[in-house]
């Protein structure tokens, strides 16, 4: 079943950009469709995998979009939501490819586009994490030298040894160091 056949059936899609880099930094931009079927089932299909060339601007990410969208696909009618990774860049096109649909193809979003751009929640969360992993470089870094040092010298590990069962700790914790 193809896209063209799908639109008849559904009323929204969903899609769903995500900008992938390679060893060679070269910018890709990947739409996937995806959509609920008349028995509640979740489909998702990979529309256009693209090369984007630099610069990456708001203005290049709302013409790619708008290409796929409305040209190769014509399923703007369709269209709920556009996830996205949390990039200005990406926020600033997105903005911009709503007023360019609304005014070429004189519509409206369903819930006045209150839910038009998402962002992606498992991006949001990754950064998060690295920034507190960032935090926390340092303990880390301090903690590996430490084991490092430890194991660098039968005598220190025999010394470390000592030092556990001297304050009752537990051997079979410290015996994986």
């Amino acid at each position: 079943m193809d896209i063209l056949e799908l639109q008849g059936q559904f009323e929204e899609i969903s899609k769903e950009k995500a900008r992938l880099a390679t060893n060679e930094t070269l910018g890709y931009l990947c739409l996937t469709a995806q959509y609920i079927d008349t028995d509640w089932q979740l489909h998702s299909h990979i529309l256009n995998f693209i090369h984007v060339p630099p610069p990456y601007n708001a203005i290049c990410i709302s013409d790619i979009l708008s290409e796929c969208i409305s040209t190769k696909w014509d399923i703007q009618a369709q269209l709920f939501s556009i996830t996205t990774k949390n990039y200005s860049a990406n926020d600033s096109g997105i903005s911009l490819l709503r007023r360019t649909l609304e005014r070429k193809n004189n519509m409206s979003f369903p819930l006045r586009g209150e839910y038009f751009h998402i962002r992606c929640g498992a991006h949001i969360i990754n950064l998060m994490v690295q920034d507190c992993m960032n935090d926390m470089v340092d303990t880390i870094s301090k903690i590996h030298d430490s084991v490092k040092y430890v194991r660098g010298s039968p005598k220190r590990l025999h010394a470390f040894k000592q030092c556990v069962k001297a304050m009752s700790l537990d051997e079979k914790k410290s015996s994986k160091l």
